[in-house]
């Protein structure tokens, strides 16, 4: 399942899921939820269960979040205490808990987060970021990765326990925008934008306690990919270069791009994408 923000200046939500042939059935609009900058969050319990988050339209800078249950979307609901964001927010499953974690709202680069929707808590205290930060589970370790406050175009990662999180880690790369993390029953991957002009994807792998040299993917962005692992692949989604508005993805950061829909459906920010059946997205 794909979900994203419109075009420019439609800040409607939309969704649509691939069947197992790879072509898409016709985007249909989130209810009447809408956004208008970042993105969507979104995970999955990989069948029949999502949940996305979003930073509101217009003014409204309150964090959203809704349900997808195999037919339909549940209403939308702010979390408790009502938290803000400039930013995409990020989730994962963890330990049979939905955890959130985002960028706080104005000048407070400050990444927080909150386990079950439940209440907001500093992530750490040693992690900020001007984008919206990336988490997932894998190994027993919530993972999150961010890139760098302010100027500070490096990316960051850290694990939690379910107690405290540990010291943040540099990560040899760099991103003008939050990266991606999916993880696989193999391995934990972070997918990232490059640093300054650089519009490539970028992604890493990380296994038996170190990561993998970063290597090229296929397809270029201006804004942060994503990534979700889907059947027995991992599948990136992004929003194209400059006024490229289409989506397009790639399987397991080789195979060709692909236009979501032929081109037919278009965002101005990145999409999220997540797994709710074995054999579509």
């Amino acid at each position: 399942m794909l979900i994203w923000k419109g075009k420019n200046a439609d800040q409607r939500l939309f969704w649509s899921r691939a069947h197992s042939d790879g072509s898409w059935r016709d985007q249909q609009q989130v209810r009447y939820f809408g956004t208008n900058k970042g993105g969507i969050g979104a995970a999955s319990d990989g069948r029949m269960t999502a949940r996305a988050a979003w930073r509101g339209a217009d003014d409204d800078s309150r964090i959203w979040t809704a349900g997808w249950y195999g037919d339909g979307w549940s209403d939308q609901q702010t979390p408790v205490d009502a938290p803000r964001t400039e930013d995409r927010p990020a989730l994962a499953l963890h330990d049979g808990r939905t955890v959130m974690a985002w960028r706080g709202v104005g000048p407070d680069q400050t990444i927080w987060f909150s386990e079950n929707l439940g209440p907001q808590r500093v992530a750490g205290g040693l992690a900020s970021s001007t984008h919206g930060p990336a988490l997932a589970s894998y190994g027993g370790l919530l993972y999150m990765a961010w890139k760098g406050s302010g100027g500070d175009q490096g990316l960051y990662w850290t694990t939690y326990d379910g107690r405290t999180w540990a010291q943040p880690h540099p990560f040899p790369g760099g991103s003008t925008h939050g990266p991606a993390l999916a993880a696989s029953p193999q391995g934990l991957f972070l997918v990232w934008k490059g640093s300054g002009n650089d519009a490539g994807i970028w992604h890493a792998e990380y296994q038996n306690g170190r990561w993998s040299a970063q290597r090229p993917s296929p397809g270029g962005t201006s804004t942060g990919p994503s990534a979700a692992y889907v059947g027995n692949t991992v599948i990136t989604a992004w929003k194209g270069v400059g006024t490229d508005a289409r989506m397009w993805t790639c399987r397991n950061f080789r195979e060709p791009q692909t236009a979501v829909a032929n081109g037919a459906f278009g965002t101005s920010d990145t999409p999220a994408i997540v797994s709710t059946f074995v054999t579509e997205l």
